[in-house]
């Protein structure tokens, strides 16, 4: 990666990246021309391989971007690939604004983008407080419902927040799951190494971040539910959005691993979400061994895109990647089953508002189900009635029929003497 930055950056400025060990800042008027990954193994078949992405949505959840401070990525500012916002609840941290902004520069980039014709819409969330909003609006379980909503092929979690994930969370991955939306999480928040909760449960694709010789990343978390890793380091925004070199993140990560399957999703339209996601797992640079600091392997596009991923069952892989953890309990194959026979519907509330259609889904369903629970209740009463009544009614009989044929015989003819 070094040997790479040479071509951005002088070598006095290498020099002081590797003695001093920081990301030197470039002014924020300065504008980023390359990035650390292009030309390496891990990117280079996306650079030639046809397509951008085009057709497939991604809705990034997280802090919102800004993008009218960075040149580099000036042509997407209302013109030709607009990134629609939806939001709630703005938040004006600047260290996770110049990280969403970066995860949108590593998808979209103008010669480094991993899929710059997707169709972005990003969704701002306050990760750490609920005072500038509406706290049932302000959930990740309300933006992955939104997000779907929103007919999102792939949603992004750039920034999952603190807390605890419950069920409602649960319920909400296994929509998607059964709706075959791969949920791509960053798996710590601004190169912290304690794994996210949200990023740990079952079903999602938690993606940490490596560096560009395929080893874990110092920065990158490790833990149970790791999933993927990517080459989260950029040239991109600090935190003061000054443009620097060598800056990290597992939101910048999971943006690349979103970017490769709306790619596969392009590649393979009759596949399913479901199945790309077991396709990425099966060609990462791993080779099928699992580890907690890697995962199944940094993700690997020659082979991705060389794979079929038709081969492989339309179901999520991840059901049970947390199997003998705590976690595991916030969506478990159970939950899974009850959503899909909708024996398990999400409460309206944690639905986005206005989605009047769910609504009507939820109170038709319940309806539904109130009616059969009904209908199940008459017939176990009649059921019973039948049997108690059954043992009487073959009792009745047998004593009819033992009656019958203790009845009194009719005797033999007498005959006359002398009548033959």
């Amino acid at each position: 990666m070094m040997k790479r930055m040479c071509q951005v950056t002088s070598a006095l400025v290498l020099c002081l990246v590797v003695f001093v060990g920081i990301s030197p800042a470039a002014g924020a008027d300065a504008e980023i021309t390359s990035q650390p990954y292009q030309g390496t193994i891990w990117f280079e078949p996306v650079e030639t391989f046809p397509g951008g992405g085009q057709g497939v949505t991604i809705v990034m959840i997280g802090t919102t971007p800004d993008i009218s401070d960075a040149k580099e990525l000036a042509p997407l500012d209302g013109s030709a690939v607009p990134i629609e916002h939806f939001s709630r609840c703005w938040f004006s941290n600047w260290s996770l604004i110049s990280d969403s902004t970066n995860a949108v520069s590593a998808l979209l980039g103008p010669d480094w983008g991993w899929a710059r014709d997707v169709n972005l819409i990003s969704g701002g969330r306050d990760p750490d407080s609920a005072l500038r909003c509406d706290r049932a609006y302000n959930t990740l379980s309300y933006a992955i419902h939104r997000a779907i909503n929103l007919k999102a092929d792939i949603i992004l979690v750039s920034h999952p927040g603190g807390g605890d994930p419950d069920q409602a969370f649960g319920y909400a991955v296994a929509r998607a799951a059964l709706l075959g939306v791969p949920i791509v999480i960053a798996a710590s928040d601004l190169g912290s190494t304690d794994f996210n909760a949200f990023a740990a449960v079952n079903g999602v694709i938690a993606v940490g971040g490596a560096t560009l010789d395929g080893k874990a990343a110092s920065w990158s978390p490790r833990g149970h539910g790791m999933t993927l890793v990517a080459p989260g380091t950029i040239n991109g925004r600090n935190a003061s959005f000054e443009t620097a070199l060598d800056v990290s993140s597992t939101s910048t990560a999971a943006a690349m691993v979103a970017g490769l399957l709306a790619r596969g999703l392009q590649a393979w339209p009759e596949a399913s979400g479901n199945q790309l996601v077991a396709s990425m797992i099966a060609t990462a640079s791993g080779s099928g061994v699992w580890t907690p600091d890697m995962g199944w392997g940094m993700i690997n596009p020659g082979p991705f895109f060389a794979n079929d991923p038709s081969q492989y069952p339309d179901v999520n892989p991840l059901l049970s990647k947390m199997a003998g953890d705590p976690a595991d309990s916030v969506l478990t194959k159970r939950m899974l089953k009850d959503y899909a026979s909708a024996r398990a519907l999400p409460e309206p509330w944690i639905v986005p508002y206005g989605d009047y259609q769910y609504t009507a889904k939820y109170e038709a369903t319940k309806a539904a189900l109130a009616e059969q629970t009904r209908v199940a209740q008459i017939e176990s009463v009649w059921g019973l009635i039948v049997l108690i009544s059954l043992p009487i009614v073959l009792a009745g009989l047998i004593i009819i029929l033992v009656g019958w044929g203790m009845r009194e015989q009719p005797g033999p003819v007498k005959r006359r003497p002398g009548s033959t």
